[in-house]
């Protein structure tokens, strides 16, 4: 898989460093700088031509958190929007 342009997911943190991707599997992560995320929905972002995407990248951003998926879905919409060429 290469994802030339970045590869984006919605993703719930379980706790210091277990999440739950979008294909409901939990799994260990790393946040930059080793720092710790608070539980909630997050966009997990993978820079682009990142040719494994993987929750331990170094690369690796999360924006959030946010309250509910749906409100992550729509953070991502708008960043994929502001992205698309005018």
């Amino acid at each position: 898989m290469n994802c030339d342009e970045g590869y984006s997911e919605i993703v719930w943190i379980k706790d210091a460093y277990r999440l739950i991707d979008a294909e409901r599997y939990e799994r260990t992560y790393s946040a930059a700088e080793g720092r710790t995320l608070q539980s909630g929905y997050y966009v997990a972002q993978w820079p682009a031509g990142t040719a494994n995407p993987h929750f331990l990248h170094d690369g690796l951003t999360f924006t959030g958190p946010f309250a509910t998926r749906h409100a992550a879905l729509a953070a991502l919409a708008d960043r994929q929007a502001l992205a698309q060429p005018a």
